[in-house]
């Protein structure tokens, strides 16, 4: 167990000592003041409970169109890489396979929780509201998007592939997403039940469809990286 938790502090620091990384913090929390201040100098044309939820919800919108790219960009390689260097030979002479895809996606989703609690706390402090369900949204969504960039990293045994299909599905899958929720054709309408796009605009309870969504993909990570030879 301890070892899952040094493979989770050391992804974890090696995010924050990522020139890629601090540029990813810098947008992000950069978007989401500026998507504050803007909220709160349109307060006088705003009612008070449009303020809080367009302060709120741009972040989540920020995510769920430059998520995707923002986490692949930067753990695309996180499975593969450990391979192609054989550093993973080291990691499962000391700890088991479940540890280290485990102790990955741990540290991944402390560092993204570091990151998206950053941006609410800077909205917070302009906007003056905290919405916990839309931040919960936040994290929901991140923590399916890691767990699938986890599994990509996991399948595809060279890093230049999964970092060449994790950006083109970064910017086909939302396009798709939004095109089948808002679509009646039923070539592309099935489309939405297999994205977590379409169940945030459903109610509350089918939050836990992402759980189930993140956890599929981990367990497709998992199963993977125990049949790969290192």
């Amino acid at each position: 167990m301890l070892k899952m938790w040094a493979i989770s502090v050391k992804e974890f620091q090696s995010l924050f000592k990522s020139i890629k990384s601090i540029i990813v913090i810098l947008i992000v929390c950069g978007a989401s003041y500026g998507i504050a201040h803007i909220v709160s100098q349109l307060g006088g044309q705003l009612t008070s409970a449009q303020v809080r939820d367009g302060a709120n919800g741009g972040i989540l919108v920020m995510l769920l169109g430059f998520g995707p790219l923002f986490i692949s960009s930067l753990s695309h390689n996180v499975i593969n890489q450990e391979i192609k260097t054989r550093t993973a030979r080291f990691l499962v002479t000391k700890t088991s396979r479940e540890r280290i895809v485990l102790g990955k996606f741990l540290g991944i989703c402390c560092f993204w929780l570091v990151c998206i609690s950053i941006s609410f706390l800077l909205i917070a402090f302009i906007s003056h509201h905290f919405s916990f369900y839309i931040f919960l949204e936040c994290l929901l969504f991140t923590v399916c998007i890691i767990s699938f960039v986890l599994m990509l990293s996991a399948l595809m045994p060279s890093p230049t592939h999964t970092m060449f299909l994790s950006i083109i599905l970064s910017f086909v899958v939302p396009v798709l997403s939004g095109w089948s929720i808002f679509s009646s054709k039923a070539y592309i309408a099935w489309f939405k039940y297999v994205t977590p796009y379409y169940y945030l605009k459903l109610e509350k309870g089918y939050l836990t469809v992402l759980l189930i969504f993140a956890a599929l993909c981990l367990c497709t990570a998992l199963w993977s990286f125990k049949r790969r030879e290192v």
